[in-house]
């Protein structure tokens, strides 16, 4: 991917939080781990393409850490591709999250219709993260690059 085929970079922190409950826990001090989310949006291709720096193997990796990993990337592309971090900014926006992959025969189950959905099992908590609201905001800032390079104002 060469940084004249990209349109723009999106980028957003994810938030994650256990759903609220009437049920008294003895000790509410453990909170889900933050994310982080990249969206590379070509010229040509609506989809983005996700990067999720802390579900990621990059092997050997220069800097040590994912999302620095990441962000070399993003200024190896080159100075001209616009990029967003403006969803930063946002409340965040609770749905329920998806199961992350713990290994790869984890990640095989995700593909049977089983092995989608957020909700928990009986005496599970159940996890909610702004990852929908992550990709509706990325994918709202694309079409109004797309009609901008097209010459459009934007609506």
């Amino acid at each position: 991917m060469a940084g004249e085929d990209l349109l723009i970079v999106v980028r957003g922190p994810i938030a994650r939080q256990y759903q609220p409950s009437d049920r008294p826990r003895r000790l509410a001090s453990t909170v889900p781990e933050e994310g982080y989310r990249v969206h590379f949006h070509r010229r040509f291709d609506p989809r983005p393409v996700e990067i999720d720096p802390g579900n990621f193997e990059f092997g050997f990796a220069i800097t040590g850490a994912a999302r620095l990993e990441v962000e070399s990337w993003l200024v190896a592309l080159g100075p001209d591709v616009p990029r967003d971090d403006g969803f930063r900014w946002l409340p965040p926006a609770f749905g329920f999250a998806e199961r992350e992959p713990r290994t790869a025969l984890s990640a095989v189950s995700r593909l049977t219709r089983a092995g989608w959905g957020g909700t928990a099992g009986p005496g599970q908590t159940a996890i909610l993260d702004n990852v929908a609201q992550f990709r509706f905001y990325s994918s709202w800032r694309a079409a109004i690059e797309r009609r901008r390079a097209r010459g459009e104002a934007p609506v």
